[in-house]
């Protein structure tokens, strides 16, 4: 609790309550969408858009510009695992960039 002060805590309802009401709980897709927020907010990135060059920091282990199935399996990411299907959208097994984005694109709508 030494850490934890006020401000953290009301931007922390700010992030949360933001989130909520972008998101339909009856659309899977708003759900997808739901889970990349709660990466952008565990990673403290408030008000900017989850870019896929912060996931390939953290994930991409063989630096090769994309995610694998394994990388992000390895990477313990359940909210990624969960959309990787989704996500992955010519079914090779690996989140390109360009899918990434237009995945995004799709939630955003």
């Amino acid at each position: 609790m030494k850490n934890l002060s006020l401000v953290k805590v009301t931007m922390a309802v700010l992030v949360a309550t933001t989130i909520s009401s972008f998101v339909s709980a009856e659309s899977e897709v708003g759900q997808e969408l739901a889970k990349l927020k709660e990466i952008e907010k565990s990673q403290l990135v408030v008000n900017q858009p989850l870019e896929f060059a912060q996931l390939t920091a953290q994930f991409d282990t063989d630096k090769d510009g994309a995610l694998s199935r394994a990388e992000v399996s390895v990477g313990q990411s359940k909210i990624l695992t969960s959309a990787f299907e989704q996500i992955d959208a010519n079914g090779d097994g690996v989140i390109e960039q360009n899918e990434f984005e237009a995945f995004r694109q799709t939630a955003q709508k």
